[in-house]
């Protein structure tokens, strides 16, 4: 779906709703620019990061366990360590070779050590060739800043769920594991488990866009029984 039809779909066309529902299986594992368009087609909003760590927390996770791993709609970008925001972030998927771009709000611009945040459906991915470039709504980017230059167990900022600070105890229950990169543009990746690292309290920002993941939507509580996987 090209960026003009997606912006068509409003926000009040969209079903939203406080449960959860697997529209992907990860079995059925999409790159991220599929699961943007499976979503367009179903109307529905991927759920956020802070969304899907409320449950992983808790045993609502077990509802949309057939979705997991699975991609979240908290779209982020951030630099190398010290570098400054300029006029884009960009990234070059590995796997595809597909550079992914994220152009900076011009009150961001100058910002260091920080990472930019944008929710869907507040945004759109447009290809341009090679390109795939993230486009948020005006005003729809929030600067989470002092984000962490290594892996670690960071407090997190409370409109995202984004690690942000000096690293703490892992015995904190608030306190959530980072996986990152040197730079980086895609979204937010969660999954559950209680094993190595503790994947369920891991914000993981280290995955490529182009790999397969499962989809997890918002949904009413009727849609959620009906679109039971």
């Amino acid at each position: 779906m090209g960026r003009e039809n997606a912006q068509k779909v409003k926000k009040e066309q969209r079903i939203r709703g406080h449960n959860l529902g697997v529209l992907v299986k990860r079995s059925d594992g999409v790159a991220f620019k599929r699961a943007l368009e499976l979503v367009e087609d179903a109307r529905g909003v991927i759920a956020s990061n802070k969304r899907m760590d409320k449950a992983l927390q808790t045993d609502e996770w077990r509802q949309i366990s057939k979705g997991l791993l699975c991609w979240t709609g908290t779209m982020t970008a951030y630099a190398k360590q010290d570098e400054a925001f300029i006029g884009t972030v960009e990234f070059i998927d590995p796997n595809t070779s597909e550079r992914w771009v994220f152009r900076v709000p011009k009150e961001h611009q100058g910002t260091r050590n920080g990472i930019l945040v944008a929710e869907h459906p507040d945004y759109t991915v447009e290809r341009d060739g090679n390109n795939l470039v993230v486009h948020p709504n005006e005003g729809a980017v929030s600067l989470v800043q002092r984000f962490p230059k290594e892996d670690g167990w960071y407090l997190t900022d409370s409109e995202h769920g984004i690690p942000t600070g000096n690293q703490v105890s892992n015995s904190n229950s608030d306190a959530r594991s980072l996986w990152r990169v040197d730079s980086r543009v895609g979204p937010v990746g969660r999954v559950y488990g209680n094993f190595i690292g503790y994947y369920r309290h891991t914000v993981f920002l280290n995955d490529w866009p182009s790999g397969g993941s499962g989809v997890v939507m918002e949904t009413s509580a009727a849609d959620a029984r009906k679109n039971k996987v």
